[in-house]
């Protein structure tokens, strides 16, 4: 029998990985579809963004050395959209 603590993880471990995210570039190329958290944590490394602001704001901006936009990922749905 499955604690209730375990039962909320799985839960939550569901509902998460039906989130999609997207990455785009400000030159247009390279437009990504990210499947769940995992993989958005996963490109969080390999681009150098933030994945725990666009999981709690809905989007983030990557800038440049200048501080200028070159891209971005947003929160695009969830199982339930």
């Amino acid at each position: 029998m499955q604690s209730a603590y375990v039962k909320s993880m799985n839960a939550v471990s569901k509902e998460e990985a039906m989130e999609w995210f997207y990455m785009w570039w400000q030159d247009g190329s390279n437009q990504t579809a990210i499947h769940g958290r995992r993989e958005l944590r996963r490109m969080a490394k390999r681009f150098d963004f933030d994945p725990d602001e666009v999981i709690r704001s809905g989007e983030t901006s990557m800038l440049d050395e200048d501080n200028d936009p070159i891209g971005g990922v947003y929160k695009w749905r969830t199982h339930n959209d």
